[in-house]
């Protein structure tokens, strides 16, 4: 359950963050001709719920395509696993001593 609030709070805060973008960036004599129609905050917010949502989705598709080892470098810096490798190292020397 706490996970699944996690995830819903980040998309709402998502969602929020795109709004205010669009609202600051995308003037709105541009997106009246764009859509053709004259324009609102709903549009605003439709703009938003779905740039964030495509993003959303994006991400996901793409965390997929990823091998652990990827995951892992852009996670962990280098300095990290020349530790982990060291310790490693010495750990192979310990037991096989």
């Amino acid at each position: 359950m706490t996970v699944g609030v996690s995830v819903l709070l980040m998309y709402v805060i998502l969602v929020a963050v795109m709004l205010v973008l669009s609202l600051a960036v995308i003037d709105e004599s541009f997106l009246r001709s764009e859509v053709m129609h004259p324009v609102g905050f709903g549009d605003y917010l439709r703009l938003a719920w779905l740039s964030a949502s495509m993003g959303t989705l994006a991400g996901a598709l793409g965390s997929n395509f990823d091998s652990a080892d990827a995951v892992r470098e852009a996670t962990y810096s280098r300095r990290y696993h020349q530790r982990r490798e060291l310790f490693e190292t010495y750990q192979e020397e310990r037991s096989g001593a």
